[in-house]
C-alpha cells in the first residue's frame, strides 16, 4: 500500500505538473516530519536532562557518604585524643603516687634512723647511768670504809 505522498507523486509525474493540492500534501509532509524530528529532539533532550540528573545525583550521594565518612575518622581521632588524655592523666596520677611513696618510702627510712639513733641515745644514757652509779657507789664505800678498802676494790 502506498502513503498518499507516494500517490500525489505519482500523479504528478504521470500529470507532468505539480498541483496546488500536492504542494499542500508535500507541505503537510515535510511539516509532520519536522514536527517528529522537534519532538524526537525533545524527547532526547528530557532524557539526556534526566541522565544529568541521575549523574548528579549519584556525585553527590558519593560526596556525602565521602563526607560521612570523614566525619567518622574525625570522631574516631577525636576519641582517640580523649582516650590519650585520659591515659597520660593516669600516668600523671601514678607518677605522683610513686613520688609518694618515694616520700613515705624516705620518711620510713629517716624513721628508722632516728629510731636507731634514739635506741644509741638511750644506750648512751643507760652507761652514763651505770657510770653515776659505779661512782656512787665508790663514793660510799670510800666514805664507808674508807681510803684503804678502796684498794681491794679492783674497779678503779
Amino acid at each position: 500500500m502506498h502513503s498518499h505522498y507516494e500517490w500525489c507523486v505519482q500523479v504528478d509525474m504521470e500529470c507532468g505538473q505539480i498541483t496546488e493540492e500536492l504542494q499542500e500534501v508535500e507541505m503537510t509532509t515535510v511539516q509532520r516530519i519536522a514536527n517528529e524530528l522537534l519532538c524526537t529532539e525533545r524527547t532526547y533532550v528530557k532524557k539526556l536532562h534526566l541522565i544529568d540528573q541521575v549523574t548528579s545525583t549519584v556525585y553527590l550521594v558519593d560526596q556525602v557518604i565521602s563526607s560521612v565518612y570523614l566525619v567518622d575518622q574525625v570522631t574516631s581521632t577525636v576519641h582517640l585524643s580523649d582516650q590519650v588524655t585520659s591515659s597520660v592523666h593516669l600516668i600523671d596520677q601514678v607518677s605522683s603516687s610513686v613520688y609518694l611513696v618515694d616520700q613515705v618510702t624516705s620518711t620510713v627510712h629517716l624513721s628508722d634512723q632516728v629510731t636507731s639513733s634514739v635506741h644509741l641515745i638511750d644506750q648512751v644514757i643507760s652507761s652514763v647511768y651505770l657510770v653515776d652509779q659505779v661512782t656512787l657507789s665508790v663514793h660510799l664505800i670510800y666514805l664507808l670504809s674508807g681510803p684503804a678498802s678502796l684498794k681491794s676494790f679492783s674497779v678503779i
